[in-house]
């Protein structure tokens, strides 16, 4: 039996093609963004670096046609084949498995291997975000802020050798060259039929000459014609541009009392850092406030917002004291979208309870876009029954919280227990909700 595969290779400009490859593209872009979740041990204070997604060749298997002969049925052309049908299930021999080129089996036509995918930070933080929003986001005019930028603005036949454009100056070349050629090339061809009719009716060689010189003479003409002229120069134009960006603000609150772990600020900190390259992504240079608390709240810098533990109860209520007081005096809430994010262990004096929902329901929430609260926990404090336990501190917070939530559509809260879930409850959050919050 012999097998034909048939790709399809033709042009994308004639529209044959690109439905194909916009289908592999998109199964592409699922398959990374089915595997951001593992990215999210390469999250630190400096973001998401480059990353590579392995994909599975069955993720890519082209259909094709097989063509065979058979004496029974004649020449048939069969599309894939003709034993299984979607959804049919065949087990695999064990000992198959690994024989080929890659890590599964070939399925008779030799193993073939998987292959990687490099994607850069930016469009992987793109595929991670495409279909994310900002909660309550809302366009201020009063509160966008003007830059200068630099953009191209088409060409000049004048400028600085290291603006020229070495691609439009070689077409504006090829373009001169043909034009001045073409007269020539047209004459010359006259010339040519000329000669080779003279010299069927036999014509005296002087005429002949006299024509061979004209021919000459034109190719002389042709060669003359200079591959380069000041004429074809091209340089780069570069024009500054006022443009307008939307400010951002997020205020980062840590809680750091002695019951904060390492792990605990390990899973905040991997929060935090890809909430900050979200709104990155949203906008150009967003505030950033980080805040740290026990039972005194202080304004600190990054690398101790991230870094420091200390011994002390705590009292959640002194940092949004703090928030509200860093907001009133630092930014315009109508100039300004600003967002803030809590993470905690949930400990929390029952006293200081009231005292929070009081500072976001009257104080906080009427200035800002959104509210949102990450409590860590441990997988254990689920298997012992602990999850929304009353009467004590231990997670009184969020049990005081969830009155807000079912109230403030401005706020939302989650639990965090493991790293690979800081991405799916990221984007849980941030999912887009439609029209109703625009």
């Amino acid at each position: 039996m012999r097998s034909y595969t048939f790709i399809d290779r033709r042009d994308t400009a004639k529209k044959r093609s690109l439905e194909n490859r916009q289908r592999f593209i998109d199964r592409i872009k699922a398959i990374v963004k089915d595997n951001a979740v593992k990215a999210i041990s390469s999250i630190s204070n400096g973001g998401i670096n480059d990353a590579s997604v392995k994909v599975n060749q069955n993720e890519i298997d082209e259909p094709f046609f097989a063509y065979f002969k058979s004496s029974y049925f004649g020449p048939l052309v069969l599309p894939g084949n003709f034993k299984y049908v979607k959804g049919d299930e065949f087990e695999i021999d064990d000992e198959e498995e690994g024989q080929g080129g890659g890590s599964r089996a070939g399925n008779g036509q030799g193993g073939q291997d998987d292959f990687t995918v490099n994607v850069s930070r930016a469009d992987f933080l793109n595929v991670i975000f495409e279909d994310l929003e900002l909660p309550n986001l809302k366009r201020k005019e009063s509160q966008e802020v003007e830059m200068l930028v630099r953009r191209n603005a088409g060409f000049t036949p004048v400028g600085a050798p290291a603006r020229l454009s070495v691609i439009r100056t070689l077409s504006n070349s090829k373009s001169r060259i043909m034009a001045l050629r073409m007269p020539l090339k047209r004459e010359l061809a006259a010339l040519e039929e000329e000669l080779a009719a003279k010299k069927k009716e036999n014509a005296p060689a002087d005429v002949i000459d006299d024509i061979l010189a004209q021919i000459e003479k034109i190719k002389n003409k042709m060669g003359s014609v200079p591959f380069l002229d000041d004429i074809d120069l091209r340089y780069r134009k570069i024009k500054h541009e006022e443009i307008r960006r939307t400010r951002a603000t997020i205020i980062f609150i840590m809680d750091n009392s002695g019951s904060m772990g390492e792990r605990e600020k390990t899973l905040a900190r991997k929060f935090f850092t890809l909430y900050y390259m979200f709104v990155q992504n949203k906008f150009e240079k967003p505030d950033v406030v980080f805040i740290s608390h026990t039972d005194v709240a202080k304004e600190v810098d990054e690398q101790t917002f991230f870094n420091t533990r200390e011994n002390g109860g705590t009292i959640v209520s002194s940092a949004l004291t703090l928030a509200n007081d860093i907001i009133r005096k630092r930014y315009d809430p109508s100039q300004t979208n600003i967002y803030v994010c809590q993470a905690s262990d949930g400990d929390n004096y029952e006293s200081d309870n009231k005292n929070c929902i009081d500072l976001i329901n009257n104080k906080l929430t009427p200035m800002i876009q959104h509210f949102m609260y990450i409590e860590i926990r441990r997988n254990s404090d689920f298997s012992n029954g602990l999850l929304g336990m009353a009467g004590g501190s231990r997670w009184g917070l969020w049990n005081a919280y969830q009155d807000i939530e079912n109230q403030n559509p401005y706020f939302d809260m989650e639990i965090l227990t493991e790293e690979h879930h800081v991405i799916p409850t990221f984007r849980k959050v941030f999912k887009k909700r439609g029209d109703e919050n625009k």
